[in-house]
């Protein structure tokens, strides 16, 4: 069996003519040689964790891999300056890697994308300390999502915001203590109010603004100002308590009435026990100030998941044509993402109902949306590539999303109840 596995492997890689590059050639220092532009099926398998790449020239932001893990979030009731609703403390599992930015998304990645007509035409005030490498400030959570839209109609990937658990997740790199350095800070290692104190830390500088976005030291995870410079716009509806908050997979918790977002990493202006690992904060969606920011994320594909891979000439069976469903996401999610937020955490995955496969959700409910991480090919295809790596793929339930407007609403399921096959 493993033979057969290897040998049909063998055969998926060279019919699909994609030859495996090198993750370390995406690598910090070695982007120039490669050129910035959307990573191939191929390149994008081949990354590791500390793995940097870029996907276009103008506007889009370096991106560092980050591993797979478990870990605690919220802080213990003993961390000094704790608030009540950093907890429960739970454990959260982010099932595979995923890029994120390495820096907050800066002013000049913010003006390209204005200079080519996107994020609304809206050009937010630097307030007189200069633009550049500094973080793009003075935008909401509502401007934040028309660059993640116009940076994902550019490379044609699904970027999004990243989710509350996965800022923690990154702002802790591994670590449990309330900076990923340890238990005290001092402005050598962020920009924050020096005149004030935190564990055993001493009284430092306070610089009242930002700084350029790769100031200081990088995490164990590669990100740079995961505390410090600016608060970070996420996903994340705001809930005074982390019960019933998603626990498998890092997603975003949207499921409740959104009149505040969640920030994290603290800022500029703001006191030392303010940038700890578990702190909170919350605006509404459309408040802007010289203080929010905001870093991007998507998740990475794995190679065999990848259309091209999976057979395209053996295991072609019987009504394989490609979905119509992957235009239908393209256009109206990866370009909107203000419809139907919650479904996908953003990611391009196919939507299949009960109706469709014959396979309830996980949580039991007939139609509901819920998205899917298995590819697989009609006819022949399904069995061969279901022994080979079905027990890879993975359900995730997620929200209705009926309640939204069209394509997410009657005329999505429509489209989706037709389609069946993943696309060539």
């Amino acid at each position: 069996m493993g033979v057969g596995v290897a040998l049909a492997l063998a055969i998926m890689a060279l019919v699909s003519g994609e030859a495996l590059v090198s993750g370390a050639a995406l690598a910090a220092g070695q982007e120039g040689a490669r050129g910035a532009g959307a990573l191939s099926a191929a390149e994008e398998s081949a990354l590791k964790p500390k793995d940097v790449f870029r996907e276009c020239d103008k506007g889009c932001p370096e991106m560092v891999v980050v591993p797979a893990g478990t870990f605690t979030m919220g802080s213990p009731e003993s961390e000094e300056a704790r608030e009540d609703d950093e907890g429960p403390q739970h454990i959260v599992t982010i099932k595979r890697p995923f890029a994120v930015g390495r820096f907050a998304v800066t002013f000049d990645e913010w003006d390209a994308c204005v200079a080519d007509g996107g994020c609304g035409g809206y050009r937010p005030e630097d307030e007189g300390w200069g633009r550049g490498r500094r973080p793009v400030i003075n935008v909401s959570w509502d401007d934040a999502k028309t660059y993640v839209s116009w940076l994902s109609k550019q490379t044609g990937k699904a970027y999004r915001l990243v989710s509350e658990a996965e800022r923690e997740y990154v702002m802790r790199a591994g670590t449990t203590t309330p900076f990923w350095w340890g238990r005290s800070i001092s402005s050598n290692q962020a920009n924050y109010n020096g005149d004030f104190t935190y564990g055993s830390g001493g009284k430092g500088q306070y610089r009242k603004q930002t700084v350029p976005v790769d100031s200081f030291e990088a995490n164990p995870f590669g990100l740079y100002q995961v505390h410090g410079n600016v608060l970070e716009w996420t996903e994340d509806c705001y809930h005074d308590s982390y019960s019933g908050a998603p626990t498998t997979d890092g997603s975003a918790w949207t499921s409740y009435v959104c009149s505040r977002r969640v920030l994290r990493g603290g800022c500029w202006i703001y006191y030392p026990w303010d940038l700890r690992a578990a702190n909170r904060y919350r605006f509404t969606s459309d408040y802007r100030f010289n203080r929010l920011g905001f870093r991007v994320a998507r998740m990475l594909t794995p190679w065999i998941f990848t259309s091209s891979f999976l057979f395209p000439l053996f295991f072609r069976g019987p009504g394989s044509e490609p979905s119509r469903l992957e235009s239908v996401y393209s256009r109206y999610d990866m370009t909107d993402q203000t419809k139907c937020r919650g479904c996908c955490g953003g990611s391009v995955v196919w939507r299949r109902s009960k109706r469709e496969t014959g396979l309830a959700p996980r949580s039991g409910v007939g139609d509901r949306w819920c998205c899917w991480r298995r590819w697989f090919r009609g006819g022949v295809g399904i069995a061969v590539v279901g022994i080979a790596v079905g027990s890879i793929g993975e359900r995730r339930p997620l929200q209705d999303c009926s309640h939204h407007s069209p394509p997410f609403g009657k005329q999505a399921r429509t489209v989706t109840l037709k389609t069946l096959r993943s696309p060539r």
